[in-house]
């Protein structure tokens, strides 16, 4: 008989750890076909493994009834474990089950009962155990070959055809720990003792079943455990239990059995909080990390979306640039033609058509008006507006822009003047026409918008900046209109209300403009029915 005190080591270990194995998979899936189906592997594993050792180190009249049930249970462990497979990856077949279980529970009493797989076994001169195999030797390696085969095949096959991640880990794990333990069986149990007629290794292929075990619990409840640290956790502490609760039943007095008792009954309580800490701390982890992808998805999300909206947009400026050249053509030549009549060159107007053609006048005028704004928005945010600085006295741009509002002054019944500086500022570098666009667009809005009153503009030097104010006295702001009047399409209300025709397209190009400029523009109000001022702040660049 062979040496008992390592091999008792080994299968004591492997015990305890098929049993916290069993447990672990019946806590994570409870009540499930799954766990039920892996708790028959454990009983199996338990009766190969042990019975094998009992066959080991007991005399051989007993030790061939002990061989042969481990080998009796052996073709149905590897039912099980095509069983469970099939049921992990949702893909049972009711008919194909119970004809296999039926094969894997005939062996059993074929083995036990027959010398037809196993004849005998003795010890030889070193005390190694030695079987004489019967006539169907082949026939039961046979079959549990096609049992392995069986569930590679499915196991490959689902690994290839799954796309989720998740899943093809999982099957990896099981074919990892299935590959070992059939190669281990396939060389220490059918090689070595079968064709080189090597014995001495033989527990080796049998105490690989805790390997397989291993990796397919992992693989099962990995979805839950996050990490191989939690189940490794579990699985130290499992084992250290069922030492100490060993330990308590060889216990020899009744003062041994208390102490034992109390160590054991602390440490499945440290166990516990260990466990439980670890857990908590993976699963945070694991909620970090799962964080950290959703908001990296919505990264890719909203910077597709982005560039979706940078195309939408060039498209839409692009469409604005084309239609409105198209627009501005016929419009400038109805313009023209309209102030040819009105001036008489073809003929006096009658008295009845004169105001309608007027009206017809400014109509055209502020829908030429409106064009030259799209055609500078879509131009801008194109890229294609440049600045083409020269020196410019400031004074004269805000002169050039009183006197041709004037006459809407004037027929408004409101006051519009310019405060000039003492003594007058010197030149700076700027675009002329856009600063005077800038300028016009502030003084026009103020008149448009002010029924009484008037508009004051002043012009100062502030540090190295020249500051425009337009001041007036008409209906005022909101902080909400204010924070949005600078913005395309934006009107505050009381623009709405008396200024139908605006397209609030004005402060939007005079902001670009002064934006261009290295500037800033920005707006100030006390509030509704007290007035607004509107300020133009530009770098005094001399050369």
């Amino acid at each position: 008989m062979e040496d008992t005190l390592p091999l008792k080591i080994i299968v004591l270990a492997i015990n305890a750890i098929g049993i916290w194995l069993g447990v672990l998979i019946n806590i994570h899936r409870p009540r499930s076909r799954l766990a039920f189906l892996f708790t028959g592997m454990v009983f199996l594993m338990f009766m190969w493994v042990d019975f094998a050792y009992l066959a080991r180190v007991t005399p051989p009249v007993y030790g061939l009834l002990f061989i042969k049930l481990a080998w009796a249970v052996t073709p149905f462990f590897f039912v099980l474990i095509y069983l469970f497979i099939k049921e992990l990856l949702k893909e049972r077949n009711p008919g194909v089950e119970k004809i296999l279980s039926v094969l894997g529970i005939v062996n059993i009493p074929v083995v036990f009962f027959t010398p037809f797989i196993i004849e005998n076994i003795w010890f030889d001169e070193r005390g190694i155990l030695r079987i004489k195999y019967g006539e169907g030797e082949w026939i039961f390696f046979g079959e549990v070959l096609f049992f392995t085969l069986i569930s590679f095949i499915t196991l490959f096959k689902k690994f290839a055809q799954t796309l989720s991640l998740e899943e093809r880990r999982q099957i990896f794990y099981i074919l990892v720990g299935f590959s070992f333990f059939f190669l281990m069986n396939a060389v220490f149990n059918i090689i070595c003792p079968v064709f080189l007629n090597i014995f001495h290794l033989y527990e080796l292929g049998d105490y690989s079943t805790i390997v397989l075990l291993s990796f397919v619990a992992y693989a099962v409840v990995r979805e839950r455990l996050f990490e191989i640290k939690v189940f490794l956790t579990e699985i130290f502490v499992g084992i250290i239990a069922i030492l100490f609760l060993i330990e308590i039943f060889e216990a020899k007095t009744f003062w041994d059995y208390i102490w034992k008792s109390i160590v054991f009954l602390l440490f499945v309580v440290f166990g516990y909080f260990l466990t439980k800490s670890v857990m908590q701390e993976i699963k945070r982890r694991r909620e970090l990390t799962l964080l950290n992808y959703q908001l990296e998805d919505a990264e890719k999300k909203l910077r597709k979306a982005y560039q979706e909206l940078q195309q939408l947009d060039k498209a839409k400026s692009e469409f604005i640039s084309i239609a409105s050249h198209q627009l501005r053509t016929p419009l400038t030549a109805i313009k023209g033609y309209l102030s040819m009549i009105l001036e008489g060159s073809y003929g006096k107007v009658p008295k009845k058509l004169l105001q309608p053609l007027k009206n017809v006048y400014f109509s055209a005028e502020r829908l030429i008006k409106l064009v030259n704004y799209l055609l500078n928005i879509s131009r801008i945010e194109a890229g294609k507006v440049k600045l083409e600085p020269e020196k410019t006295a400031v004074e004269e741009v805000i002169e050039s822009v009183i006197f041709e509002l004037q006459p809407e002054v004037k027929e408004k019944g409101i006051y519009l003047k310019f405060e000039k500086p003492k003594p007058p500022l010197p030149p700076i570098m700027i675009d002329r026409d856009k600063f005077r666009q800038v300028i016009l667009n502030l003084v026009d809005n103020a008149i448009k918008y002010t029924q009484k009153g008037g508009i004051k503009v002043t012009l100062e030097k502030k540090n190295s900046h020249y500051l425009v104010k337009v001041k007036d006295t008409g209906e005022g702001m909101t902080k909400e209109e204010i924070s949005s009047l600078f913005k395309s399409f934006s009107r505050g209300k009381a623009g709405s209300a008396l200024w139908t025709e605006g397209a609030g397209l004005g402060l939007y190009v005079a902001k670009k403009f002064v934006d261009m400029h290295k500037g800033k523009i920005w707006a100030e109000s006390e509030g509704i029915g007290k007035g607004s001022t509107f300020f133009v702040e530009i770098p005094a660049k001399r050369s």
